[in-house]
């Protein structure tokens, strides 16, 4: 299927990649009889609500890149102010990866401040693990 209006902001890009994971992510909970609820407007700072058993969970929908191994996605906005994190205004980031097409339920409270990485291969012998998740751990 062709587009007949291409922008050629890279916004919109990212906009449009933003929505289909956020797509897919809701089909495949539904697929999964969680009753989702979506706020109305654009203007919360979660995309999806989970009922999750009678316990409401704010999510924040992302897209996943894989690189070298693991998938990396970002766990703040950037506007006008800087960037600002997600924690005490979400409970968990869902993230979408074209590459394996999986999706992850990772809690808010194990992110940082800018980006947060998923292993997706085994660890190396020697390689550091201090701060990497491995992202079996949170595949839904």
């Amino acid at each position: 299927m062709e587009t007949k209006y291409k922008p050629k902001d890279s916004r919109y890009d990212n906009l449009r990649k933003g929505e289909r994971s956020e797509a897919i992510i809701l089909a495949h909970l539904l697929q999964l009889d969680f009753p989702v609820s979506i706020p109305f407007g654009r203007t919360e700072r979660y995309d999806l609500i989970i009922d999750n058993g009678g316990k409401l969970e704010k999510c924040q929908c992302k897209t996943g890149q894989y690189k070298r191994g693991s998938i990396y996605f970002p766990v703040c906005s950037r506007g006008i102010n800087g960037r600002t994190d997600y924690h005490g205004q979400i409970d968990y980031f869902l993230v979408y990866c074209p590459y394996n097409n999986s999706i992850y339920k990772v809690p808010v409270a194990l992110s940082g401040s800018n980006t947060m990485v998923l292993r997706l291969d085994p660890f190396k012998a020697n390689a550091p693990r201090a701060k990497m998740h491995m992202a079996n751990d949170y595949q839904i």
